[in-house]
């Protein structure tokens, strides 16, 4: 099955907080990020989870690799104007 890591934003995309070894926090906004890395700053937190499953079943199936381009063309190809 596909896994997901809910550790990662999936429940706020925008606002994720990761502990640091030293003890410090940090903050990441995987929706922006994600959305910057296939050509749409405006990303929606659904969008985000929809992509993110496909990407992962990509990997499941054996069609995927963890690369921008192919993140893109899930993009691009499944949910962008849908």
């Amino acid at each position: 099955g596909i896994s997901i890591n809910l550790n990662y934003g999936w429940f706020n995309p925008a606002n994720v907080a990761f502990q640091l070894p030293g003890g410090g926090i940090e903050s990441k906004n995987f929706l922006l990020g994600v959305g910057l890395s296939v050509g749409e700053p405006n990303l929606t937190a659904d969008q985000y989870h929809t992509l993110v499953v496909l990407h992962e079943l990509g990997h499941l199936l054996g069609v995927g690799r963890d690369t921008d381009t192919y993140t893109k063309s899930i993009f691009d190809d499944c949910i962008k104007g849908k």
